[in-house]
């Protein structure tokens, strides 16, 4: 009757590195279980299956491409398993608080009364230690943010010149919110061919390019409540970095 098995469908799985030190566990731990992958990109889910068959033989997986509430609704006219969903990676974060209620309202609405979500938070922290994060030694969020000037030179036949902007990082304690620019260094032109475009910079003028929320408990509380959602555990690291935490339905 399906009672004693789960789904565990994760939801943006993209290379499952995160998910795989759990399904390993589960295993290890002789759960009955299937893993459902979902990703919009058909590629991450094909190396994804390659890397599970390799590393988990034993493992059930069943991939699947495409709009999560879409493949939730298709998933819930044949199998009625409890599932656990899981939005792991803190990718909550680069939705606004109002897109991030809109979210879960929809996830619920795709949910049966036993299912649990299981979501990943990255929390609220030494302002130092995240404006560090950004703008890392490495470079690693600025060639991040840059990388999609390159793309829309590429795929739209622009001109952006990626040496005359500089990333820039701003981090409020108070709201939790890390916000992501590029930065202008001269007064410029950039033609975008393909939309018969061209976009004037002033030096010093920024391009908003990411929003990356961090939280607190109270906030996490906020957020499961608005959404129709109770919290059954929070679990976190050490150092109080990333909270993951287990809502079910609250109905």
């Amino acid at each position: 009757n399906g009672d004693n098995k789960y789904d565990i469908i994760e939801l943006g799985a993209g290379d499952g590195s995160k998910t795989k030190v759990l399904l390993s566990h589960f295993i290890h731990n002789n759960i009955s279980f299937e893993y459902i992958p979902i990703d919009i990109s058909e590629e991450a889910i094909r190396n994804l299956i390659i890397d599970l068959e390799k590393e988990l033989p034993s493992l059930k997986t069943n991939g699947m491409v495409g709009d999560y509430f879409h493949l939730m609704e298709d998933l819930n006219q044949y199998d009625f398993s409890k599932k656990i969903l899981m939005f792991l990676g803190s990718n909550i974060g680069n939705f606004s608080w109002l897109e991030s209620i809109d979210f879960f309202k929809k996830l619920h609405s795709v949910m049966r009364p036993k299912d649990l979500l299981f979501i990943g938070f990255d929390l609220k922290k030494d302002p130092a230690t995240i404006l560090n994060a950004y703008n890392d030694p490495h470079g690693h969020t600025s060639r991040f943010n840059l990388n999609l000037l390159q793309r829309i030179n590429t795929e739209l036949n622009a001109d952006f010149n990626l040496k005359s902007f500089k990333h820039k990082e701003i981090y409020s304690p108070q709201t939790g919110t890390a916000k992501s620019f590029l930065v202008s260094q001269k007064k410029q032109e950039v033609r975008i061919s393909d939309l018969n475009k061209t976009i004037s910079f002033k030096e010093g003028e920024s391009i908003f390019m990411e929003i990356s929320q961090k939280f607190d408990e109270e906030m996490i509380k906020d957020l499961a409540e608005n959404s129709g959602f109770e919290i059954v555990r929070n679990f976190h690291d050490e150092r109080l970095y990333f909270m993951n935490s287990l809502w079910k339905l609250n109905d």
